[in-house]
């Protein structure tokens, strides 16, 4: 968990542009996921807890609040409510890390990446509702 969470948080801090970080934010975790396929179980399965995860999970969801912070002030991101936010940012992605990981594709489905960046960004922009409505 600490690798995932250090190299997404690494991501995100270079992302300027709020696009760019909601994107790059589903790139890396299907990345990831197919790249540490055997450690994905622990982040798709069920929830450990400890106090060392409860640490690092505070200092993660810090991490992402800062970031997301400043792109919500200036009317590009929804407000950031940790659960909502994580299950519209990933959800999607992780369902079909979930299925995928069962599967026997060596790779990730050309286009996955995109197709779920895509629909996190319709999903989480600020605009999503007066466009959409």
């Amino acid at each position: 968990m600490g690798e995932y969470q250090g190299s997404f948080v690494a991501m995100l801090r270079r992302q300027d542009a709020a696009e760019d970080g909601i994107r790059g934010g589903v790139a890396h975790h299907l990345r990831w996921v197919a790249a540490n396929r055997g450690e994905a179980a622990l982040l798709l399965g069920d929830r450990l807890d400890s106090a060392e995860l409860r640490d690092a999970n505070t200092a993660f969801f810090a991490a992402v609040r800062d970031w997301w912070r400043p792109h919500h002030s200036y009317g590009v991101l929804r407000p950031m409510q940790a659960g909502v936010t994580a299950a519209l940012w990933f959800g999607p992605a992780q369902e079909f890390s979930r299925y995928w990981i069962a599967g026997d594709e060596p790779r990730l489905p050309r286009g996955v990446v995109k197709t779920f960046a895509d629909a996190a960004w319709k999903t989480l922009r600020a605009n999503t509702i007066e466009e959409d409505g």
